[in-house]
C-alpha cells in the first residue's frame, strides 16, 4: 500500500493533527509512506525529523508563487502533488490549530476524486479494496483510492535509536507544472480584509467567596435567558442560500431573499451526496450572492466540496456576519483565537460555514479544565446530581480524561447557558470565545490573575478541592 500523509509546520513543529495522521499510516504493515508539505524552507528539519520513524520519503512543496494561499489555493496545490506520487490513501489531520478550518482534506479529496471520510477516531479494518473507520457520526467505509481526515486519536512514536534522517526533496511550482494563476494569492478567493486583538465577550468580574458560589446559581437560575440577537443590516445582499435551519437567522440578518435547504440526515452519505450535486446544479441556473453552511461535522464536511466544485472561497468558523449590500464580511477567530480576523470573498457565490451555538435543555453547565482534571469525576456526578450540563476544555479532552462530546471551545461546541461555571480553567482564548453568549460566567481559579477572570462576571480564587467542599 501507498499512503500519502499532508503535514503542516507550524513554528518549527508539526501540526500535532498531522502528527496523528503518520501515525495512523505507520500502522499500516510494509506501507510505503509519502510525507507532502507546502510550507517554507524553515519546514524541511521538522519534516526531515518525521523519516527517522520508517519507510518514509518527504516532499516540501517551497515556492514564493505558493505565499498566501488560501485552504483552495493550497489544496490544489498539495492534490498536484499527490497525483504524482498516485497513493491507495491519504491521511490528513482533522485540522490545522492555527487555522482550524479543517477544509484541506475533504478539498483535496474532491480534487483527486477520490473517497473522503471525516473525523476519523479508529480506524479499525482494511482489506485491500475498502478501508473501515469509525468517526464522530457513525461508523464508515470507503473503497480506494481514498481520503481519511482523523483526529487527535494516538500519539506519534519515537524514532529508533540508530534510525537516521532522509533528505526532503523540494519541489517548486516548475517542477510540479502547476497553473500559478491557481496558487498563491492569485488563487485565493478569500481575503483577509483586517485582523485585530480579540476581546470580544470581556467583562467585569466581581470576586466573591467560594461560600457564595451556589447562592449566585440559585439567584441567576431565576431570572430570564439571556436573548442572542442577530444584527439585522439596513442594506442587504440581494439572495442568500441557508443550508439548514441553524444557519437561517444569520442569513436573513444579511439577505433580502433567503431560500432555505433542509440538510439530510448526516449519516446518509449517498444523500448528502446527492444533494451537493443538486446545490451544483441548480447554481447553473439560479444565482445567489452567499451559500451559507452549518459549522457542524455534516457542514465541515461538504462545504469544501461544493467550495472545490464552484471554485469560490470558503471562510470557516464565522462568529459574524456583516454586510454593505454589496459585499460579504465574515469574521472569524484565527491563531488559536486569539485574533479576529474580517474575510471578504472576490468571487460569488461566498461561502462559509456559521458557528452556531449547541442546544442545550441544562440552563448551568459546569465545565472543568486541566486546573482540575483530577477532580473530573466529582464535578461531572455534581452536574448530574443537579440536572446540570457538563463540559471540559480541549487539555482535558488530549489527557483522555473526557470525551469531545464535552469540549467547549473553537474546536469543540459553543454554548449559551443561563450560567456558565468554569473550574480549573485558564481562559484560553479557544475556549473564552465559545461561552461568550453565557449569560453569567463565573470562573474558578487559584490564580487570580488567570485570563479567565476577565471573562467572568464572577470570580472565585480557589482551587477544585476547595470548592467541591462547598459543593458537596
Amino acid at each position: 500500500m501507498k499512503i500519502v500523509v499532508c503535514v503542516k509546520e507550524i513554528n518549527c513543529e508539526i501540526n500535532p493533527f498531522d502528527e496523528c495522521a503518520l501515525e495512523c499510516a505507520l500502522g499500516f504493515e510494509d506501507a510505503e509512506i509519502h510525507i507532502v508539505s507546502m510550507g517554507r524552507e524553515r519546514a524541511v528539519d521538522p519534516i526531515k525529523r518525521l523519516t527517522r520513524l520508517g519507510n518514509i520519503k518527504a516532499h516540501l512543496l517551497c515556492d514564493n508563487a505558493f505565499a498566501g494561499s488560501d485552504t483552495l489555493a493550497t489544496s490544489y496545490v498539495l492534490s498536484e502533488m499527490i497525483k504524482k506520487i498516485a497513493p491507495d490513501l491519504v491521511i490528513c489531520g482533522r485540522q490545522s490549530i492555527d487555522g482550524d478550518t479543517g477544509q484541506v482534506g475533504p478539498a483535496i479529496s474532491e480534487y483527486l476524486g477520490y473517497s473522503l471520510i471525516t473525523n476519523v477516531l479508529e480506524i479499525y479494518k482494511s482489506d485491500g479494496e475498502k478501508i473501515f473507520t469509525r468517526t464522530r457520526v457513525c461508523d464508515e467505509e470507503a473503497s480506494y483510492p481514498a481520503v481519511i481526515c482523523v483526529d487527535r486519536i494516538n500519539i506519534l512514536r519515537f524514532p529508533r535509536i540508530g534510525q537516521k534522517p532522509k533528505d526532503v526533496e523540494i519541489l517548486s511550482a516548475k517542477d510540479l507544472d502547476i497553473d500559478t494563476s491557481k496558487c498563491g494569492l492569485k488563487g485565493s478567493p478569500t481575503q483577509v480584509v483586517k485582523s485585530f486583538h480579540n476581546e470580544i465577550g470581556t467583562r467585569k468580574c466581581k470576586f466573591v467567596s467560594p461560600e457564595n458560589l451556589i447562592e449566585i446559581i440559585n439567584a441567576e437560575r431565576k431570572k430570564e435567558s439571556k436573548k442572542i440577537e442577530i444584527k439585522d443590516f439596513d442594506k442587504k445582499l440581494d439572495t442568500v442560500w441557508a443550508v439548514g435551519k441553524d444557519v437561517l437567522a444569520s442569513a436573513r440578518s444579511i439577505a433580502e431573499n433567503v431560500i432555505l435547504f433542509d440538510i439530510p440526515n448526516e449519516t446518509d452519505i449517498k444523500k448528502s451526496e446527492e444533494f451537493i450535486l443538486n446545490l451544483e446544479k441548480r447554481l447553473k441556473t439560479e444565482k445567489c450572492d452567499a451559500i451559507l453552511f452549518p459549522a457542524s461535522f455534516w457542514g465541515r464536511k461538504y462545504a469544501p466540496i461544493l467550495q472545490v466544485r464552484l471554485k469560490t472561497g470558503l471562510c470557516a468558523d464565522c462568529t459574524y456576519l456583516e454586510t454593505d449590500g454589496n459585499e460579504l464580511f465574515m469574521y472569524r477567530p484565527a491563531l488559536g483565537g486569539d485574533v479576529t480576523a474580517k474575510i471578504k470573498c472576490t468571487l460569488k457565490p461566498a461561502m462559509a460555514t456559521v458557528r452556531i451555538n449547541s442546544k442545550t435543555k441544562n440552563d448551568v453547565i459546569i465545565s472543568v479544565g486541566k486546573g482540575a482534571v483530577d477532580y473530573i469525576d466529582n464535578f461531572r456526578s455534581y452536574a448530574d446530581k443537579n440536572g446540570f450540563g457538563f463540559g471540559v476544555s480541549r487539555p482535558v479532552v488530549d489527557t483522555g480524561k473526557a470525551t469531545y462530546d464535552n469540549q467547549i471551545g473553537l474546536t469543540g461546541k459553543n454554548v449559551n447557558p443561563k450560567i456558565y461555571v468554569a473550574v480549573g480553567i485558564s481562559g484560553a482564548v479557544q475556549h473564552t470565545c465559545a461561552i461568550e453568549k453565557a449569560g453569567i460566567v463565573i470562573g474558578i481559579n487559584p490564580d487570580k490573575n488567570a485570563r479567565i477572570f476577565s471573562f467572568c462576571d464572577y470570580g472565585i480564587v480557589c482551587d477544585a478541592e476547595e470548592i467541591l467542599k462547598v459543593l458537596c
